[in-house]
């Protein structure tokens, strides 16, 4: 029976669950941090992940026609989480500390740019130096 209830979610059931999370998923992107919020039955989780901790945006690699994920990470996450969605679909449900991940976004090259330019200018605020402004 286990087999038998394993095989059905393999075939149809994370399909559901996949659009049941997205659906209930949002992210937001403010002038000083990255935002993820998801809506559980019992309690939201709010990740959050100012851009001076940002050390690595991955996921070029995973945009098809202008929609991907982007995972922005403290720690500079590479190789492994990059080419799996299933693998950051694991990290997120137990936590993904040091990472903030947005799935399935449109523009997902447009974001993972602005963010940078974002994080840049945050960054020259800091130091003291003179940005030039946003577009």
């Amino acid at each position: 029976a286990f087999f038998f209830a394993a095989a059905l979610y393999m075939l149809f059931g994370r399909f559901v669950h996949k659009a049941y999370k997205k659906k209930r998923t949002f992210y937001a992107v403010t002038d000083r941090r990255v935002v993820y919020l998801a809506r559980r039955r019992l309690r939201d989780k709010l990740y959050d992940m100012p851009f001076e901790d940002i050390r690595k945006i991955a996921g070029e690699d995973t945009v098809v026609d202008g929609c991907g994920s982007l995972t922005f990470s403290r720690r500079g996450v590479g190789g492994f989480l990059d080419p799996w969605d299933w693998q950051r679909d694991l990290f997120c449900m137990w936590g993904h500390r040091g990472a903030v991940l947005f799935y399935d976004v449109d523009g997902a090259l447009d974001l993972r740019d602005w963010v940078a330019r974002l994080r840049s200018v945050r960054q020259e605020e800091r130091s003291g130096l003179a940005a030039p402004p946003l577009r």
